[in-house]
């Protein structure tokens, strides 16, 4: 395999020794999809093997090795890794501009393509995982409304307020996007669980530098929670989730939903009972 190249052809054939050849056969290898340099800055610390990534930009993902040099990518199947599973399993999404949500998650394999997609009756970003008992795990969005806390006064205030927005903090006019886990059946593929930030977190915590930009008000949604990675641990039947606009980790119990605890940034709440100086 060291001297196959990508977008060539390469032919062989057999014969026993003083026999007749037999028929020519044929391969050709498909298009290379990234283009990556390596810099190796202390090889001593390299970790064996390959590299995986996705490109949510190129909707693609590709394997490299130790030199970058590419040795397989999904062709023209438009998957975007997410995670490789302790056992070895893949991960992803795989973009389609043709759905209402365009990028259903998946796991696939690297010679079999895909092997199960959710249901794409809503947003799943970011991650998606196979639970222990076959079942499937995901984070989507959910929307509900919450209040405006742009600064008093301030340019983007003033912009919510002709509007007609009261903006003042406390009523709930404006989309806030929330996340929820959602656990898929693996056969039918209905939900069987789920759980909300907004039924677990308060609204009285959020990014107020976000407030204080543009972004809110020229998206018109509020990105509260935007959490981006899960990992369920079978030892004690616990979930554990990264909330990145709070910057929080937050470990719950399963199937209860409630949280044991909350570490990472300060909160108004006092939800948050240590990790602040992390």
């Amino acid at each position: 395999t060291d001297k196959i190249n990508w977008e060539s052809t390469y032919y062989w054939r057999v014969r026993a020794i003083g026999g007749n050849w037999m028929s020519t056969y044929s391969f050709t290898t498909s298009s290379t999809r990234s283009n990556v340099t390596v810099i190796m800055y202390d090889e001593s610390q390299y970790a064996e093997g390959n590299t995986i990534f996705g490109s949510a930009a190129g909707t693609y993902s590709a394997v490299i090795d130790k030199e970058g040099a590419e040795i397989w990518n999904s062709g023209s199947d438009n998957i975007i890794y997410y995670n490789l599973s302790d056992d070895g399993k893949f991960f992803g999404a795989q973009f389609n501009n043709a759905l209402e949500f365009q990028y259903p998650g998946i796991k696939f394999s690297l010679t079999e393509g895909i092997l199960w997609q959710e249901p794409n009756e809503e947003f799943v970003h970011h991650e998606l995982m196979e639970l222990p008992w076959g079942d499937y795990m995901g984070i989507a969005h959910v929307v509900e409304l919450g209040p405006i806390c742009a600064p008093l006064g301030g340019d983007w205030w003033v912009l919510y307020a002709a509007d007609g927005y009261m903006a003042d903090c406390i009523t709930n006019e404006y989309p806030w996007w929330g996340d929820h886990l959602v656990i898929w059946d693996k056969d039918t593929k209905e939900v069987v669980w789920s759980w909300s930030t907004f039924d677990y977190y308060n609204i009285m915590d959020y990014d107020a530098i976000s407030w204080d930009s543009q972004v809110p008000y020229l998206e018109n949604y509020y990105d509260w929670t935007h959490i981006n990675a899960f990992y369920f641990d079978e030892r004690d039947s616990s979930i554990y989730l990264s909330t990145r606009n709070l910057s929080r980790i937050t470990k719950l119990q399963y199937p209860s939903g409630d949280i044991i605890w909350n570490m990472g940034h300060e909160s108004a709440s006092g939800d948050v009972t240590f990790g602040h100086d992390l």
